[in-house]
Parts: C-alpha cells; sequence; structure tokens
C-alpha cells in the first residue's frame, strides 16, 4: 500500500488565517460589546432619568443659594458701608450743624432784639406822632378861641369908646408911677389880690376868694374854684369890687387884671364900668389854669 505524503503549509497561509481568525474574533466581540452596551445604555438611561433631574432642582437650587448668598454679601456690604459713611458723615458734620445751630439761634436772638427796638421805636413814633397831633389840635382849638376873643374884643370896642378916654387896647408892659393892683377875672368872676395889699400892712384880707403862695422873689395868687363874685354883684354897694374902689383912689393906682380865656367877656364889662370911674388899668391874658404870678423886683412876670 503507498503511504500518503505529509506536506507542510507555507508560514504565510499559517499568519493569514491566524489574521483572520483575530479579526473574526475582535469583529464578533465588537458586535456583541455594542449589542451589550446597547440594551445597558437603555435601561440606565431610564434608571438615570430621575437622578439627573433632581441633580438638575438641586443644581438651580444650588446657584439659587449662592446666588441668594452673594447678594446678601454684597447688601451686607453696602449696609455696611453706608454705615460707615454715616458715622463718618456725623462725626464729621455734628459739630458743624451744632455750630450752625448756635449761629442760627444769635441771629435769631439778633434779629428779635432787632425786631424789639424797632418796635419801640416805631412806638415812640406813634406816641411822638400822637402828641403832635394832640398838640396840632390844642393849637388849632387855641387860634379859634383867640379868633373868638379878637372878635368878641373888636365887637365890644365900640361900646367901650366913652369921650377923653382911652379905649381897650393890647397889654402894655412900661412902667408906671402908679400903684398896681391886681384882680383875676376867672369863670366870668373877679377875684381881686387883696392878699398882696393886706400882706404889704402885715394883715390878713377879709373875704378872700383867691390863694397867695410865696415863692422865691415872689407871690403866686390863683383863684379858689366855685368862689368870687359876678361883675353885677361885685359892683354892687356892698360888692367886694366897689370897696376896692372906694377904697383906692384911681390918681394914686392903676388896676391890673389877669384875664384867662372863658372870662374875656366879663372881662369888656368890668372894663366899661372902671373907665367910668377913672382908673388907667392893664390886663394880659392867662394861659389855661396856671397862676398868677407877681415879682417883687418887677411888675409881672406871666410865667
Amino acid at each position: 500500500m503507498r503511504r500518503r505524503r505529509c506536506e507542510t503549509p507555507g508560514s504565510l497561509e499559517l499568519l493569514l488565517d491566524t489574521m483572520c481568525n483575530c479579526f473574526g474574533g475582535i469583529l464578533f466581540i465588537s458586535i456583541l460589546l455594542v449589542l451589550l452596551l446597547r440594551n445597558t445604555a437603555t435601561v440606565s438611561s431610564a434608571e438615570a432619568a430621575p437622578t439627573t433631574a433632581e441633580q438638575m432642582e438641586a443644581e438651580r437650587l444650588r446657584r439659587e443659594i449662592l446666588g441668594l448668598e452673594a447678594a446678601l454679601a454684597v447688601h451686607e456690604a453696602a449696609r455696611r458701608a453706608d454705615a460707615n459713611r454715616t458715622e463718618l458723615a456725623r462725626s464729621v458734620r455734628v459739630p458743624r450743624l451744632i455750630q450752625e445751630y448756635a449761629s442760627a439761634r444769635e441771629k435769631t436772638a439778633d434779629a428779635q432784639r432787632e425786631l424789639d427796638r424797632n418796635r419801640t421805636a416805631l412806638e415812640g413814633a406813634r406816641a411822638r406822632d400822637a402828641e403832635i397831633r394832640a398838640g396840632a389840635r390844642l393849637r388849632e382849638q387855641g387860634e379859634r378861641e383867640l379868633r373868638a376873643q379878637i372878635a368878641t374884643l373888636e365887637a365890644g370896642l365900640p361900646t367901650l369908646r366913652t369921650a377923653g378916654q382911652r379905649t381897650l387896647r393890647l397889654p402894655r408892659l412900661h412902667r408906671s408911677s402908679k400903684q398896681n393892683y391886681w384882680l383875676l377875672i376867672r369863670a366870668g368872676a373877679l377875684h381881686p389880690c387883696s392878699e398882696l395889699e393886706a400882706f404889704a400892712r402885715g394883715e390878713k384880707a377879709p373875704h378872700s376868694s383867691v390863694t397867695m403862695t410865696t415863692i422865691d422873689n415872689g407871690l403866686q395868687f390863683d383863684a379858689i374854684a366855685g368862689s368870687g363874685q359876678t361883675i353885677e354883684k361885685g359892683f354892687e354897694s356892698s360888692g367886694h369890687m366897689a370897696e376896692v374902689l372906694r377904697r383906692l383912689p384911681p390918681s394914686r393906682y392903676s388896676l391890673h387884671f389877669a384875664v384867662y380865656a372863658d372870662s374875656y367877656s366879663a372881662f369888656l364889662q368890668v372894663v366899661g364900668l372902671i373907665l367910668k370911674h377913672g382908673y388907667s388899668f392893664n390886663w394880659f391874658p392867662m394861659r389855661g389854669g396856671e397862676p398868677l404870678t407877681v415879682r417883687f423886683a418887677t411888675a409881672v412876670d406871666d410865667q
């Protein structure tokens, strides 16, 4: 029997076979791994889906917490900065504000004092204005009274003219060799100053209707309110004026009348009567309620 002869394959064929087997194995393993990975990924994705959502929510919450913490930190930093600025402003502005307040109070006090001074000056000006107005009214009233008295005197002049005698005249201030006898005519009544004649004799005057006061170098006479006699009663035979005329001769005495503003008409009556008795006379008006002052050195001092 014929023996079969053994043949040994070449090395290239073995290498090619080995490489094909390895490539097939690798391809098989790769396909198997792909299939396994696909199934595993499907199950893993289904199981891992809830975990991813929670992680996202947790991540969102974490980011919010971080944002809030950052905002809180920023707010705290801003608050501290504001507190520092406020404290700094207080430390700088409070003394200045106190000084400004004190200065404002001082200015207010100065303004109040100036206002008080202006108010006082205004009140004084108003008082002076009122005094000036009152004085002007008094002057106007005095002028009216003087005009009325002048008119009364002018109206009475024709009745006083007598033959060989002088009519009513303005007061004379020249000296006379005759002795002066003083009389007050006030409130329409006659007030003979008999105290002066009695004083010269060292006696007390009878039925006095005036008060006599001693002053430096003279005497003052003032009519007693409600006393004296009217013109008609005084010139009666029992009147005080008739007694004076009987006691004083016209050749030695001159009659001097102090006439107040309310008695010019009474003075006109007296002048008409004393002219009939031949007396020379003088007269002068009296202001307000002033007393008659007689000086020892001069005839009269009308104050």
